[in-house]
């Protein structure tokens, strides 16, 4: 699995990335999920969805059910539902995660550069309502620090994101790039027990 997760990744940080998901795949390696909820399809295409997506399925093969969680219904109408990644969708908010798939938990959800979009106020009830429908584990990721503060277009509401924010609910972090960098990143997840 190492060599293909360092054959994933490109681009700045390429290997940083990889050491770090190399590190976090020997720590969640034993789980076998079936189902996995995306939170946010991200681009109007979908794109970065189908990037991390087709990536958690490679270190877990045992994926089978893809469901994502859209906020924004002209993105429900633009991506290419033909893909198995992108062919399920619930229409809500994250804030309601719990009331909005209550009946049907999921093995893993995967909420990549979601949480600067709430407000850091909302992140205890959110996380602890994302906890409350994952069978197995949650994987967390967002800009580390303050390298989208002064985009105007970014839509984030909780800015300058720092290291111990996320270990402060019980996530286990790790951070790649130059912090403040529009290429520092906060990789994170909490296994459900």
């Amino acid at each position: 699995m190492k060599e293909k997760i360092f054959n994933f990744f490109t681009g700045k940080y390429a290997n940083e990335k990889a050491e770090v998901w190399n590190v976090i795949y020997e720590e969640i390696k034993y789980l076998r999920p079936t189902s996995l909820l995306n939170i946010g399809a991200g681009l109007p295409d979908g794109s970065q969805s189908l990037y991390w997506l087709s990536f958690i399925n490679m270190i877990f093969p045992t994926l089978e059910n893809f469901t994502n969680l859209e906020i924004d219904k002209e993105i429900l109408q633009k991506v290419d539902k033909s893909n198995k990644y992108l062919a399920h969708f619930v229409l809500g908010d994250v804030r309601n995660i719990d009331v909005l798939v209550q009946d049907n938990p999921f093995d893993v959800i995967f909420w990549s550069h979601g949480p600067e979009h709430i407000y850091r106020s909302e992140w205890k009830s959110t996380f602890s309502k994302i906890e409350s429908v994952a069978r197995s584990l949650v994987i967390l990721q967002m800009p580390w620090g303050s390298g989208y503060d002064k985009d105007a277009h970014s839509g984030h509401l909780s800015l300058s994101i720092r290291k111990g924010e996320l270990e402060n609910f019980g996530y286990t972090a790790y951070y790649v790039g130059e912090e403040n960098s529009r290429w520092a990143d906060i990789f994170s997840y909490k296994v459900i027990q």
